[in-house]
């Protein structure tokens, strides 16, 4: 039976390692450290389990005082999660190990039973030290067989390594696996040293020891390794262990004195490959042996298996080391990525929420993980049911809700497993606040921008008809018993004042909001209104028109909005036309996904509602022969204030394109230089 001493403030965690380590261990308990070093001087125990809080002193200052007093104790250190940086010093006091709490059964049985077998290898080395300092003799060759093997020895090595092989696997970092490892090859084998050589880099170019035992730390810090130089060159070549003795017999002068050297150095008698599928990750060196000579053939073949089974540890704690560096990648990311993301499972239950959404729903992440989504904002729970029910994804929808301090753009989409099953959705929202903030900024400039272009365009408008009165006015009084001059006089002011009317009609048309009087109509009639209003110009410049109207005329509109719009685009083709030429006009019944389908050409404004409700459209056509447009003017003929005329406000098609627009509908302009102009309306039914 094995005693252990544990030194704590709390008599529970003396209970709680009773528990754990079981009945083959004599647990015992003190709270202070004067008492136990009472007890060092006339029992001491076999290990000591030190508690960082000790009812009279601080944890690392029990272990120096111990240290001090008694060199030859075995201290086990316990670690709390609150404290790990006290482990480094721990070990430099010189303690036999460190235990991070929570503590695993397993590893603490196999670090305390370990710490026994050092204990009582120092027994036998002091023994056979004093039976040195005797006669000047060595003991009979059966004592020292006794005392460096005990009965079952190998039966005790096999269960030892099964311990390890279950430790190994509690062990999520490579800095405790190292510590484990060389401390299980000194004490199963009594070796004077033991090295774990690992990768030092992500390439796995750069080895150097990741846990040793017997070396200094001045050495430890200057040892590297090159994986396709000296000893790890050899072990990757060979795929074996290497024993010092071999060197020699290696054919290369260079790489032997180099392997010579690095075995120097690590102090070592055997050096054994971890290899994995092939290739090798790393190294595990035993030094000589401190009792009983060479290294057995049986003893070789256990080292084999400590390499294999350190071999998958290193493997597992470089994918878990791997998975660890980008969970913490993907954590990062999702943390500190400027839009919001929300997950829910096919259950809709919420499983992750990232503080960026957090903040600007003002939800606590941490208490709605895990709870249905009904517990955020409404219409985000609405899209993303939408989304697991319909098996559709949604494209920059612009969501605001009352719940919502903030309007947003969202998405979403399914989320799948391996299997390609559906296993729930994700949700992706920006925050529209500051876009629309710059959006009003930016219309507010447009708004200066507009009227200042506005207030000089009409200055020059006015300007040219008020000339022409005020030039006629000057003269009246001395040609007033003229009358021609009088006839002419009132000619000109009939037409000025309807110039001027009509810049005042088309500001009051362009910048007063209005909602179109729908009332069904029949829009031939329309349309044959407005080709007979410009009738007096057809027929001076000598242009046919050509009609295509079918019967599907009836339509839902405002009459007098359309009549307008189609006398603006009929005028600018009837003035574009130089000389002989044509104007067609065609009306004809489309389907919303027959206009769709067709790819668009020249420019382009849609105000359609998608056909929800209305599935059929009139197309009205009006194309022309004349002079046509650049495309630099065709990108431009709607902005307000464009014109390429002399005269004019240059609001007329920015009227027709509000017109079209207020009525859902879509216009289309398509044109050429020297090839005339096509333009194509699309109203709903």
């Amino acid at each position: 039976m094995i005693s252990v001493l544990v030194l704590s403030k709390e008599r529970s965690t003396c209970e709680m390692l009773g528990r754990m380590l079981g009945p083959s261990f004599r647990v015992e308990h003190m709270s202070g450290l004067g008492a136990a070093l009472d007890l060092f001087a006339t029992a001491p125990p076999e290990v000591t389990v030190v508690d960082e809080r000790l009812a009279d002193s601080d944890g690392l200052d029990a272990v120096e005082e111990i240290m001090r007093t008694y060199p030859e104790a075995i201290l086990i250190y316990l670690i709390s999660p609150t404290a790990p940086a006290s482990a480094e010093r721990a070990r430099t006091l010189g303690v036999f190990g460190c235990l991070n709490e929570p503590l695993d059964p397993d590893r603490l049985e196999f670090m305390v039973e370990k710490a026994a077998e050092k204990a009582d290898d120092r027994k036998k080395i002091s023994y056979m030290e004093m039976r040195l300092r005797g006669p000047g003799e060595l003991p009979p060759p059966e004592e020292i067989a006794a005392v460096s093997s005990r009965p079952g020895s190998r039966a005790a090595a096999l269960e030892t390594l099964k311990k390890l092989a279950r430790a190994i696997t509690s062990i999520k970092d490579l800095e405790n696996l190292g510590r484990l490892v060389v401390e299980a090859v000194m004490d199963i084998f009594g070796s004077n040293s033991a090295v774990l050589i690992l990768p030092d880099d992500k390439e796995g170019r750069i080895f150097k020891p990741c846990g040793a035992c017997g070396i200094s730390q001045y050495l430890l810090s200057r040892l590297t390794f090159t994986r396709g130089e000296g000893i790890l060159r050899w072990l990757r070549e060979n795929a074996r262990l290497l024993r010092s003795s071999e060197v020699e017999k290696i054919a290369d002068i260079t790489l032997a004195a180099q392997i010579q050297t690095e075995l120097a150095k690590l102090k070592a008698e055997l050096v054994m490959p971890l290899m994995l599928d092939g290739r090798i990750v790393g190294a595990l060196s035993a030094g000589h042996k401190l009792i009983g000579g060479y290294y057995s053939e049986d003893e070789m073949r256990m080292l084999v298996t400590v390499a294999s089974l350190v071999s998958v540890a290193v493997e597992n704690s470089l994918l878990l080391e791997k998975i660890s560096s980008e969970q913490m990648l993907n954590r990062s990311i999702l943390d500190n990525i400027g839009y919001g993301i929300i997950a829910v499972d096919s259950e809709g239950i919420l499983a992750t929420i990232n503080p960026f959404a957090a903040r600007v729903l003002d939800i606590d992440a941490s208490e709605m993980r895990g709870n249905h989504m009904r517990g955020i904002p409404p219409r985000l729970a609405e899209l993303l049911a939408q989304t697991l029910e319909t098996g559709k994804g949604i494209d920059h929808e612009e969501v605001e809700d009352v719940a919502i301090r903030a309007p947003l753009s969202v998405s979403t989409s399914l989320l799948r497993n391996k299997s390609g099953e559906m296993s729930g959705a994700i949700m992706f929202f920006v925050d529209l606040s500051k876009i629309k903030d710059l959006e009003t900024e930016v219309k507010g400039l447009e708004h200066v921008k507009f009227w200042s272009e506005l207030s000089g365009r009409l200055a020059h408008e006015l300007r040219n008809p008020l000339v022409s009165i005020k030039t006629f006015a000057q003269l009246l009084p001395e040609r007033y018993s003229d009358a021609d001059f009088r006839y002419n006089f009132h000619e000109m002011v009939r037409r000025e004042v309807d110039r001027i009317d009509d810049i005042a009609d088309q500001l009051i048309t362009y910048s007063t909001p209005s909602t179109p009087r729908l009332e069904p109509g029949d829009i031939k009639e329309v349309i044959e209104e407005s080709i007979l209003s410009l009738a007096g110009e057809l027929e001076r410049k000598g242009i046919k028109v050509i009609r295509s109207l079918n019967n599907a005329t009836q339509i839902t509109m405002d009459a007098g909005q359309i009549k307008d719009a189609l006398k603006r685009v009929m005028g600018n083709a009837v003035e574009s036309i130089d000389g002989d030429g044509t104007l067609t006009v065609t009306l004809k019944k489309l389907s919303y996904d027959k206009i769709r389908s067709r790819p668009p050409s020249g420019v382009v404004f849609d105000s359609c509602d998608g056909g929800k409700d209305r599935q059929d459209f009139l197309e009205i056509e009006v194309k022309d022969t004349g002079r046509g447009m650049s495309k630099d003017m065709l990108e431009k003929i709607f902005v307000p204030l464009y014109s390429s005329k002399t005269q004019g406000m240059g609001l007329g098609l920015a009227i027709v394109k509000k017109i079209v627009e207020e009525h859902k509908g879509r216009i289309e302009v398509d044109s050429s230089e020297g090839k005339g102009t096509t333009f194509t309306i699309h109203l709903p039914l």
